[in-house]
């Protein structure tokens, strides 16, 4: 089985975005995932456009990771999909909301977020996913809360970014997560753990059995998240010499 693998790490965002391709093409991944904060902020990409852009790698975008009143991210929405047709980007992934006591309430909120997200994403031209979350505060950590969500937005454009990881902190297994998800799958994010917290380790350090988790995908485009690159090239080899699956 031949797939993309590409990789995404938060400590890239204090890097030049040309070192970090740079270094990235070096290596075994098809695909980076861009978190656009710190210095990858969607300002000094802009600036930066022909370096940047155009290069080997297939490039994916991340939103910054923060609260924000709903306006605020719809509006910030729409100039990262802007941005990302502009340069040929198609896919944007975004985190749904933090969860409260009012549930009914934060359910409206929700599904008005990624009408809007999917909404600006056609016009735009770019793909829309949203990411399940790991156990604690949080909406979209069950697949059948992220399936409704898919299901009432009803959108072409609109995806799951399934987080293998964050899927193994909460009670319902990752084969669960996976069929019920799988038609809307677009991209896949590992990382491990031990069924607690979010640590981001190295494939094969933490106890989820990725020998069985990754033949129930199918042919998806696999995202490493890890700590620094060097702890992605070994979650890469993970794959290919333990796994087979590259």
């Amino acid at each position: 089985m031949v797939l993309r693998v590409g990789v995404a790490s938060k400590t890239f965002t204090k890097e030049d975005i040309s070192k970090v391709l740079e270094e990235v093409e070096k290596t075994g991944f098809n695909h980076l995932e861009v978190l656009l904060e710190g210095r990858h902020s969607l300002d000094n990409l802009s600036g930066n456009k022909d370096k940047i852009f155009g290069g080997p790698l297939e490039l994916s975008f991340h939103e910054p990771i923060r609260n924000a009143k709903i306006d605020t991210l719809i509006s910030d929405a729409e100039k990262i999909c802007r941005f990302a047709n502009s340069v040929d980007v198609s896919t944007v992934t975004f985190h749904p909301l933090p969860a409260s006591k009012n549930k009914t309430a934060t359910w409206k909120s929700l599904v008005t977020l990624f009408q809007s997200y999917s909404r600006i994403g056609e016009e735009y031209g770019v793909f829309v996913c949203v990411e399940n979350m790991p156990r604690g505060g949080f909406t979209c950590q069950d697949p059948g809360e992220v399936r409704s969500l898919l299901e009432t937005v009803a959108s072409k454009n609109f995806g799951v970014a399934l987080d293998v990881g964050h899927a193994n902190t909460t009670n319902v297994g990752i084969p669960t997560f996976i069929s019920t998800l799988k038609p809307w799958i677009i991209f896949v994010h590992l990382h491990d753990n031990h069924g607690e917290g979010d640590p981001h380790l190295q494939l094969g350090k933490g106890n989820i059995t990725f020998s069985k988790v990754l033949p129930l995908l199918g042919e998806k485009t696999l995202i490493i998240e890890a700590r620094n690159l060097r702890e992605a090239e070994y979650s890469l080899e993970y794959l290919k010499n333990y796994l087979g699956v590259i």
